[in-house]
């Protein structure tokens, strides 16, 4: 054993290895599972999942790399490209959920290290870069690590108690982060609403031809102190009916264009995907409708609404 025990509330210095079991479980084909819900490593960063995949057997085809059991409250921590922080926490589970080999499933030892609290470790900024500089020099297609390079990493290990209070603390940041993140998204998605009613689809245009909205009265993104900066019709031009007053215009003329990224110098490599791009020539022979100057400024219509409010 590498570490030193002490008594009371001493900390000890440890390796991880000591203190957490790595990579414990893995599914077998003979345990025939009719579907699993699989998370590949590039479906997850610092905790927060965007995908997890739910392949049925017989019907899609399932990963080679579907191997890693995962319990509740484990850590899946990418042994490949450290540096992309694909780790996090995982509190809850589907049914017949796998991890990516690419994936190591550590968990804290009964009784000696949480769980959360190795996660925490795991995420500082120093762990993460010593971890990635040992990839770079690994021999393998990719920059990686091995599971036993997270098991040689020192700590001084709080008792029990201390443990619990750090990651609890550090949890609850995260959360709140985590909630701040989901409102952001929220105020994005009804940004996004209001600028395709209001640009794209023309609804104020529309509510007024056909009579919904009356001078003096509000719709649903709609506020009564706009009707004005709105017409009451549609006109012809070369990208269909729009607003009266609005002008169509190439987006060359409304924007300055800087020198993009040469893609020639980042090929895709093997099992990646090459990445959907536009060219800056398209991007300025593109058509755009803009309206009238009123509607343009952002802060005319944000101050309206904050005296209304």
């Amino acid at each position: 054993m590498t570490h030193e025990r002490k008594t009371g509330n001493e900390r000890r210095t440890t390796t991880l290895g000591d203190c957490v079991v790595v990579n414990d479980a893995a599914y077998s084909p003979k345990e025939a599972w009719l579907f699993i819900n699989y998370l590949d490593t590039g479906n997850i960063t610092e905790n927060r999942i965007s995908e997890i995949q739910h392949l049925i057997a017989g019907k899609d085809k399932i990963p080679s790399r579907a191997r890693r059991k995962v319990q509740p409250g484990d850590i899946v921590y990418s042994t490949v490209r450290s540096n992309q922080r694909h780790f996090g926490l995982l509190k809850e589970l589907p049914k017949n959920f796998l991890a990516s080999t690419g994936f190591a499933v550590i968990r804290g030892k009964d009784g000696l290290a949480r769980t959360d609290f190795i996660y925490w470790f795991l995420a500082q900024d120093h762990i993460v870069e010593h971890l990635h500089t040992i990839a770079e020099q690994s021999v393998s297609a990719y920059p990686s690590i091995r599971p036993g390079d997270i098991e040689q990493l020192k700590l001084q290990l709080p008792p029990l108690p201390e443990q619990s209070r750090i990651a609890h603390i550090l949890g609850t940041l995260d959360d709140k982060i985590a909630l701040n993140r989901r409102m952001n998204e929220t105020l994005e998605e009804m940004a996004r609403a209001l600028f395709k009613a209001w640009f794209i689809d023309f609804e104020p245009v529309h509510a007024k031809i056909e009579g919904r909205w009356r001078r003096g009265e509000s719709l649903p993104g709609m506020p009564a102190e706009l009707y004005d900066l709105f017409p009451d019709r549609l006109v012809d031009s070369e990208l269909g009916a729009v607003p009266e007053g609005w002008k169509i215009k190439a987006l060359d003329e409304i924007a300055k264009f800087r020198n993009g990224l040469a893609l020639q110098k980042f090929r895709p490599k093997e099992n990646e995907e090459l990445m959907g791009h536009i060219k800056r020539q398209h991007l300025s022979e593109a058509k755009c409708v803009i309206p009238a100057p009123a509607l343009l400024s952002l802060d005319y219509v944000l101050g309206r609404h904050k005296q209304k409010s």
